[in-house]
């Protein structure tokens, strides 16, 4: 299959000339993404303006601004073929259009072919034919969904896979769809021939022909970490560690020390990694995950927190977790996380949630209970967290307690309140503690339905099929359709988070328990960003901020990727103010804690140990006073 439909002329390139591409959005990356895939380098980015700082970088690669394009002769720009007009223009304003380079044309076979197929009726089929649709003749679409054959989809006729053969030999196909290697191969079994069918891939960077990347963002991430972990070691099969070490060095990663494996299988290979000292070095595993490599991971005493996969590189969560927990559905909260290796259902006891504790002699001993979302879950995470790191506190200070961390990756506050009330009460806790806000803010809240979560709906969704069910005497028809409850609640989203916190507080307050909710923080709401925040708004999201004022501007442009989550962001911070005057006793605002600390973020809102320890040390200074209160009420209870 071939992956691009895009070439390069490459006599356009000269050795004396460097070569910037245009922008840092998503189109410049998507660029920058096809270059790496056909092996050719570039020297960085150039932005229009110069709101980053000097010294800035994407991808390890530096950004430059208009004035350095302007004053150094030697540079170049180039753009994608698509927007290549229209940047032409743009940069005729600054005096810059001469140095751009008309250097990505489209493959002679696609623009000669006597028609092109795109295969795929969703927003990527329809993204390509708004893109292409001037360039090239697009005649058909195609999918594998029998239903929709024989109707139209962007002006254009569905027409079945077996109907392509039909066209003339010269027809082009081109995939749409994340699943382009099942597609590929069920269109070869039409009798396509393979050098008619093409692939955009994506956004993925695509290391091997055998090994793909699906996702930008997590190439994004990957990007990152490398860029601020020089010491690297990567391993796998011979051949795919030698392709991915040559589009590392395409990105200006050089040092990276490499062990590679003749076999496919894991053949001992994986036991050199134990003369390598881990207290400065991270492994970038390419192989696909599986547990034999994790298990002799650990057997070697490699720690399983310098360890990742390149097929899905994160630093926030870690890969031991498959022996140790599993998600599960909720029917309440739509998915939960248990611990293995306590019977099927997990451990019975804190089912769904994860037990820090420190006893003394005494029966004089703290409940805590700890929710959230991610930036709180302590299932499958990489960094210790910050119920983790509270418990330490307590710990130092001699503090008898039981922290039950009860956060789960992607719960908005709304999914807290109903396991406080469901579990939480049960458990008995003497404090319960908040810690929320980003998954209120952004895309996992729907707007419609913001009581239920979308990870929620997408369950329920699964679950349109007739029932028969029988309550009592009364025999039930349930209907294929799901009501989700009263449409466009007129609440900002900050309200409405306020709204569900103020509920639990008062859940608590009815029986004695005490309750504090925080405002976490998040990276889009600070007021200055220093290198590195600006570096990671740049590698992670596509965002040119110094201050507050550009992330304003930013999120008042509705055609921008996330500048809803930036708008609520922005939003909270600047509303829980009036708020934590008027509860002062239970609401408490976090969103500036992490204003002037220097790398602690690994995106939006999840935090390194660094940051987890902040936010557990200010929640302590918040909660001191209420344990010092209860261990007095201990104690007169058992003087009594």
């Amino acid at each position: 299959m071939n992956m691009t439909i895009f070439d390069y002329n490459m006599s356009l390139l000269s050795k004396e000339k460097k070569y910037y591409i245009l922008g840092c959005d998503d189109s410049a990356r998507q660029f920058a993404i096809r270059l790496l895939n056909s092996g050719v380098y570039f020297h960085g980015f150039v932005v229009l303006n110069n709101v980053l700082e000097q010294g800035c970088r994407l991808w390890n690669k530096p950004i430059i601004d208009i004035q350095e394009c302007l004053e150094c002769s030697d540079i170049m720009i180039i753009t994608s073929y698509i927007s290549y007009l229209q940047d032409k223009e743009v940069l005729k304003k600054y005096r810059l259009d001469a140095k751009l380079i008309k250097f990505e044309i489209l493959k002679p076979c696609i623009t000669d072919a006597s028609g092109v197929v795109i295969y795929g009726t969703g927003s990527q089929g329809e993204e390509i034919f708004q893109a292409c649709s001037d360039l090239i003749n697009v005649c058909y679409f195609s999918n594998s969904n029998e239903n929709r054959w024989g109707n139209y989809f962007c002006g254009r006729k569905i027409i079945s896979p077996q109907e392509i053969t039909n066209l003339p030999d010269d027809t082009v196909i081109i995939i749409a769809s994340n699943a382009y290697q099942k597609i590929h191969d069920s269109l070869l079994e039409c009798h396509i021939e393979d050098d008619r069918i093409y692939c955009l891939e994506n956004g993925a960077l695509r290391f091997c022909q055998s090994y793909i990347i699906e996702n930008s963002f997590l190439i994004s991430k990957l990007m990152f970490l490398l860029q601020n972990n020089k010491n690297m070691v990567l391993y796998g099969e011979e051949a795919i560690v030698e392709k991915i070490r040559e589009k590392f060095e395409l990105l200006d990663f050089y040092n990276i020390e490499t062990i590679g494996r003749k076999s496919k299988e894991e053949d001992g290979s994986l036991f050199q990694l134990l003369y390598f000292d881990w207290k400065e070095k991270i492994c970038l595993l390419a192989d696909d995950m599986n547990i034999r490599s994790m298990e002799l991971i650990d057997k070697i005493g490699i720690p399983v927190k310098n360890i990742y996969w390149l097929k899905n590189c994160d630093e926030y969560q870690k890969y031991d977790h498959i022996k140790k927990y599993k998600y599960v559905a909720d029917p309440t909260l739509g998915y939960s996380a248990v611990v293995l290796g306590k019977g099927e259902e997990g451990e019975a006891e804190y089912s769904g949630f994860v037990k820090y504790e420190y006893k003394d002699d005494s029966n004089n001993i703290c409940t805590i209970l700890t929710l959230g979302g991610s930036t709180t879950q302590s299932f499958f995470v990489r960094e210790p967290t910050w119920s983790e790191c509270l418990s330490r506190i307590l710990t130092k200070k001699k503090i008898p307690h039981r922290i039950l961390c009860g956060g789960i990756g992607g719960y908005s506050n709304i999914q807290e309140f109903l396991k406080l009330t469901r579990d939480g009460i049960m458990l008995q806790p003497d404090i319960v503690l908040s810690y929320s806000g980003v998954n209120n803010t952004n895309w996992l809240m729907d707007e419609e339905y913001p009581f239920i979560h979308r990870y929620q709906r997408a369950i329920f969704d699964k679950l349109k099929v007739k029932r028969h069910i029988k309550v009592g005497v009364d025999d039930i028809s349930l209907s294929a359709s799901v009501n989700y409850g009263i449409k466009d609640q007129e609440y900002n989203p900050f309200q409405f988070w306020l709204m569900y916190e103020r509920l639990m507080n008062s859940v608590c307050k009815e029986l004695s328990i005490t309750f504090k909710a925080y405002l976490q923080p998040i990276l889009f709401s600070k007021p200055v960003f220093d290198e590195y925040d600006q570096e990671l708004l740049l590698g992670m999201f596509g965002i040119t901020a110094k201050t507050s004022e550009d992330m304003y501007q930013y999120a008042e442009d509705i055609t921008q990727k996330y500048s809803r989550d930036v708008k609520n962001a922005l939003l909270f911070r600047e509303e829980v103010k009036e708020y934590s005057n008027i509860y002062p006793d239970w609401l408490v605002d976090f969103s500036h804690i992490m204003d002037n600390k220097e790398k602690v973020y690994m995106d939006e809102a999840h935090v390194y140990e660094c940051g987890n320890e902040i936010i557990a040390e200010c929640i302590y200074e918040s909660i001191s006073h209420d344990i010092t209160k209860l261990s007095h009420i201990d104690n007169c209870v058992r003087r009594e």
